[in-house]
């Protein structure tokens, strides 16, 4: 089993029911916002909003922030991005991806140490990202 579908499995088991928990991967995934949207946790690997990022992309002439569905069309309670070392390059589309997300609040892990300011600074943009903070570039 994947790590992802483990902690599915797990948020389920502790949450006795009480939490509706989504793992939104494969091929078979809803492009429907409102499917999503029923969930109270929705688990996404990087991989997969790393393509739909792209695949919006691609649909609305190079402006994702249109139609980047489903993530991308949901104003989300809370995001948590865990390892977020993985989408530190301001320029790689998974970072655009992450950054595009909207959300009330986000959580950032990088399990990592930060090997320089930019790094840090880069976890901090990606955890303040819409959220009207300034970011370390500005």
């Amino acid at each position: 089993m994947s790590l992802m579908g483990q902690w599915a499995d797990e948020l389920a088991d502790k949450a006795k029911g009480r939490l509706r928990v989504l793992l939104h991967h494969g091929p078979k995934r809803s492009r429907d916002p409102k499917d999503l949207a029923a969930n109270d946790i929705v688990l996404v690997t990087y991989q997969t909003l790393g393509l739909e990022y792209s695949r919006g992309l691609k649909e609305t002439s190079g402006d994702a922030k249109n139609l980047f569905l489903p993530c991308g069309s949901i104003q989300w309670h809370r995001i948590v991005l865990d390892e977020a070392h993985t989408v530190k390059n301001p320029n790689a589309q998974l970072t655009k991806a992450c950054m595009a997300l909207a959300g009330n609040k986000r959580s950032v892990s990088c399990l990592t140490q930060p090997a320089s300011l930019s790094d840090t600074c880069m976890c901090r943009d990606i955890r303040n990202a819409g959220l009207g903070v300034a970011s370390c570039e500005q």
